[in-house]
């Protein structure tokens, strides 16, 4: 269960740092 709430916080990460390249790129 740990490992799986890690894996899920770096996820988050990935997919915060995707959007916000997203919305600099589309800025």
């Amino acid at each position: 269960l740990v490992s799986d709430k890690v894996s899920g916080a770096k996820a988050d990460e990935l997919v915060d740092s995707a959007i916000a390249e997203i919305k600099v790129r589309l800025n």
